[in-house]
Formats: C-alpha cells, sequence, structure tokens
C-alpha cells in the first residue's frame, strides 16, 4: 500500500517533481532557456544510430542488388553474341556456291579464327576454284544453337544444322541434317569460331 506521506501534498511539490526532468539557463537577454536533461538525449542519439544502421544496410542490400542484376546482364549479352556468332558461321559454313565463291570464303575467313581459320586460308584457291566451276554447292540453315559452356573468353556450342548439297554426281542436291560442335573464342572485342566438329 502507498503510503499518503509519501505523495506531493501541494501543487508546489508536484511543479517541484516534474522540473526536476528539466534544467533553466538563463540567457544573456535575461530570458529563461528551458533545456531537457540528459536522459532524453542519450535517448535521442540512440534513436539516431539505430536509424542510421538501417539506412546503412538498406543502401548495402540495394548496391548488391545491383550487382547481381549488372552480372546477369553481362552474362546475357554475352551469350546472346555467342549464339549469333555461332549461328553466322555454321551458316555461312554450310552455304557455298558458284555465284561469289570468294565472298563466301571472305564470310568464313571473318567469322573464324586459329586453326580452322588457317585451315580455310591454305585451301582458298582450291575451294574458290571449286565452287567457281559449279562442281559443288550448298544450300544450308541453322534452326537451333545452344550454348553447352561458356565464359569471358571461350564457349562451346552445338548447332543444328541443315543442309542441301548438289554436286556433278547428285544435280538434284541431297539434303543432309547433323550437328555441329563449334569451339568459340573472343579475341580483339569479338567472338570468333576456332574449331569446328561434325558430331555423329
Amino acid at each position: 500500500m502507498t503510503n499518503i506521506d509519501s505523495l506531493p501534498q501541494t501543487a508546489d511539490e508536484m511543479l517541484d517533481d516534474r522540473s526536476a526532468a528539466y534544467s533553466d539557463t538563463e540567457a544573456g537577454d535575461g530570458s529563461r532557456v528551458t533545456r531537457r536533461s540528459g536522459s532524453g538525449t542519450r535517448l535521442g542519439r540512440g534513436f539516431t544510430i539505430a536509424a542510421s544502421v538501417v539506412v546503412l544496410v538498406a543502401l548495402l542490400v540495394g548496391m548488391i542488388g545491383i550487382w547481381e542484376w549488372r552480372g546477369t546482364e553481362l552474362e546475357s549479352s554475352r551469350d546472346r553474341q555467342v549464339l549469333d556468332t555461332a549461328r553466322t558461321v555454321a551458316t555461312d559454313l554450310v552455304t557455298v556456291g558458284s555465284e561469289d565463291p570468294q565472298g563466301g570464303l571472305e564470310r568464313i575467313l571473318e567469322g573464324t579464327t586459329g586453326t580452322l581459320r588457317q585451315q580455310f586460308a591454305d585451301a582458298a584457291e582450291a575451294f574458290t576454284t571449286v565452287l567457281g566451276r559449279g562442281e559443288v554447292s550448298a544450300v544450308g540453315e541453322v534452326p537451333s544453337v545452344a550454348i553447352v559452356d561458356a565464359d569471358d573468353d571461350r564457349a562451346t556450342v552445338i548447332a543444328a544444322v541443315v543442309s542441301t548439297v548438289s554436286n556433278t554426281e547428285v544435280p538434284d542436291g541431297q539434303r543432309r541434317v547433323y550437328r555441329m560442335e563449334l569451339e568459340l573464342e573472343h579475341r580483339d572485342g569479338r567472338w570468333a569460331v576456332a574449331t569446328m566438329e561434325v558430331l555423329p
């Protein structure tokens, strides 16, 4: 039970208790400036620190999300370039004819690198001569391509190829369906096919 004698008896006593949480300072012009005691200041500082921590964490989470998004975007852009290059080169390899043999060879050389490019460069004269005589022609397409593995320097792609090949023995042409495995390398800011293998 509360002791009645311990309770403030007058309004003055109640005001004295309330004023304990405040301090009065006389300003230079004689006016009074009232300040809250230190407990309120500590509470305000604690709230400010907590709010700062929350804001900092939110910023870090946002930055991590942006980094992950940019990484995904870069990979998607790289993969599109790999697939576009593989499809173009595979189509050029299976589309040749007597109309423009030199142009066909140049397109192949433009899209290849390393060993594969050297092979076509070494056989350039024979390649254009055979095509120029009309002894062999081919019209091809690449219905689908898929990445097996890829990083920023190398990529492996499988291409489904459909080609109709005509020669002196088969003037009406023969349709062939097969798969190519293409190894690509990233050099001088662009992708090119380094090796090509026809899969069984």
